[in-house]
């Protein structure tokens, strides 16, 4: 650990309290010069626009302008940061996508309102509105990710776990580069973790708030910080905390007003999607046929180091151990082939802070020059997989961002 960063409250503790519930405590004073941006932050960007524009130059090479920009959800924000949830059920736009109006109930309001704050800036270019919004969120949670390992003092090195941040897990890496709400919302969850050990409540408040409005399931880290304050026993702090759950039935409150149903993200998905099922679904449903079972072989390569580095965790910061705990639940409970995508929040922690003595061990540290290369190679491959099979074409994207001013005259689709 960094001697020079040493949590003085945790030395403070007696030696049981420490060993017990590390990371705990709050910090008596913020270290100087947290926030500010050094030469640290330029090479870790540095870094950063190389992978990013390597990813949109080849997408660009390969015939698709928009090809990060139309990956998986993002025309469904975009649509969402133009309409503002009006969604129209007959007229020219009625055609654009195949489901009810309240399907975009799943689309919660937080990255929206950022592609829009982009958009208007960019004279209602929506498309280049995602496209800084990308940019943004991806500097964004590299930013605040150094902060929060700087405060936690839970790693060796924390300018070289940003580094390596920047490539592994590589399903995050994928979401810095596309229009995609995990890296804000995972932002939220850092920040708040941030704010919970600097004893900032109104910003820990905030930030709660945004990760509510950004995913559905906003309420994890609420939980985890109201879980930690008891912990501390610091009843008042946990009954503020609690003021964090009201941005769930705000949301609700919203999606009434919008589609006259204040269900409406759960009856879709609980529903029409059967999202939500029983705990380690994928174990049981899979275990009598063998071409789920090699499903779930695969998800035991998720699982296993998500439950091992969640144990070590609980040695290091039992803040990030009960956050991370909470995605093993969660994701054990999903209907969903994609389960590597819902795990990140969690699984980050894990992976980046609960391996960190192998990851910045005296053997692989120095040598991290010499994998940069091929591990580069093998994220832009998987790019490359993902992004040719998991978009909107580029005339339906320009559609969704009225590049094209378009007509049609059939059938509506809702």
């Amino acid at each position: 650990m960094i001697e020079e960063n040493q949590d003085v409250t945790e030395v403070k503790r007696p030696w049981y309290k420490r060993v017990i519930f590390p990371g705990l405590a709050k910090l008596d004073s913020v270290q100087k010069g947290l926030w500010k941006p050094d030469l640290a932050d330029l090479e870790i960007f540095r870094i950063l626009a190389l992978v990013e524009g390597v990813i949109f130059i080849v997408s660009f090479a390969s015939g698709s302008p928009f090809g990060p920009l139309s990956y998986w959800d993002g025309p469904m924000y975009v649509y969402v940061a133009r309409t503002l949830y009006n969604i129209p059920k007959s007229g020219p736009d009625s055609h654009l996508f195949k489901r009810p109006p309240y399907y975009f109930a799943c689309h919660l309001p937080g990255y929206p309102l950022v592609i829009r704050f982009f958009s208007k800036i960019c004279f209602n270019q929506y498309w280049l509105g995602e496209l800084l919004s990308i940019l943004f969120n991806a500097m964004v949670i590299t930013y605040v990710f150094r902060r929060l390992l700087t405060v936690y003092n839970c790693v060796e090195d924390p300018v070289f776990t940003t580094k390596v941040s920047l490539f592994i897990p590589i399903r995050l890496c994928l979401y810095k580069a596309v229009g995609a709400s995990d890296p804000l919302y995972i932002t939220f969850c850092f920040l708040s973790l941030i704010f919970f050990k600097t004893d900032q409540l109104i910003f820990l408040l905030l930030s709660m708030w945004g990760a509510c409005y950004t995913r559905i399931e906003g309420p994890s880290i609420v939980g985890t910080i109201g879980l930690c304050y008891l912990l501390r026993l610091d009843i008042p702090r946990a009954l503020f905390t609690a003021l964090g759950f009201i941005a769930t039935p705000s949301l609700m409150y919203l999606h009434h007003v919008k589609f006259g149903n204040y269900k409406a993200y759960f009856d879709y998905n609980s529903g029409q999607m059967d999202l939500i099922k029983y705990p380690l679904y994928h174990l049981f449903e899979s275990s009598g046929n063998f071409e789920e079972l090699l499903h779930a072989q695969s998800l035991l390569g998720l699982f296993l180091p998500f439950f091992v580095g969640t144990l070590i965790l609980f040695s290091i910061s039992v803040p990030f151990a009960i956050f991370s705990t909470v995605y093993i639940l969660y994701c054990a409970c999903i209907n969903h082939p994609d389960l590597a995508r819902y795990s990140l929040p969690g699984f980050t922690l894990a992976l980046l802070v609960g391996f960190d003595s192998v990851i910045s061990s005296p053997i692989l540290k120095p040598r991290f020059h010499y994998f940069k290369i091929p591990v580069g190679v093998l994220v832009l491959l998987y790019f490359l997989s993902e992004l040719g099979s998991n978009r909107a074409n580029d005339e339906h994207f320009m559609k969704i961002c009225d590049i094209i001013h378009h007509v049609y005259n059939g059938t509506d689709s809702f």
